[in-house]
């Protein structure tokens, strides 16, 4: 059965889950930004498009499609995307207190009567706007925090390891 037939029929199976874990660590996408900025310098003084790599914009597009096409797979699939950077994490979509909680997401609507479980479509508006704004705060507290460190005369010293390169 799909997803869907399987809820239709009355199954209890769990719904479809799709958990997507971003990396928007700011040194990471900054780095990228100088290689693409110099690749795109390079193909234009010979008249080339730009072959990338991607930008975040580039990518967090792409993962916003790929979880609304998920969605589609059946009314009960679920889509959780967090985000990371080097000295935090965060659950972006379903956003705390953003039209949806954790439990929603995987389990359903609660307080729904018999055949209700996992009812709810993902609303990609929703979603996009969620995950954007996430992904915005979490690059914008890290940058703050590396200016801060780098301030301080701590710059050189990054908590639990994280990617090379020049901050973004």
């Amino acid at each position: 059965h799909t997803p869907s037939e399987a809820t239709m029929a009355g199954s209890s199976s769990p719904p479809d889950l799709l958990a997507v874990v971003l990396d928007v660590s700011p040194s990471t996408w900054g780095h990228r930004d100088l290689v693409r900025a110099a690749k795109d310098k390079a193909n234009a003084a010979k008249g080339k498009p730009s072959t990338g790599p991607a930008t975040l914009d580039d990518v967090v597009t792409a993962v916003l499609a790929f979880g609304t096409a998920f969605s589609c797979l059946g009314r009960d699939a679920a889509v959780v995307v967090a985000a990371a950077t080097e000295c935090e994490a965060a659950v972006l979509y379903p956003r705390k207190g953003g039209g949806g909680c954790m439990g929603e997401a995987v389990d359903g609507p609660s307080g729904g009567g018999e055949g209700e479980q996992g009812g709810r479509r993902i609303d990609a508006g929703a979603m996009a706007e969620q995950v954007r704004l996430g992904v915005a705060e979490l690059v914008d507290r890290s940058a703050r925090r590396q200016a801060e460190e780098a301030a301080a005369g701590s710059g050189g010293t990054r908590r639990g390891g994280g990617a090379g390169g020049p901050p973004g």
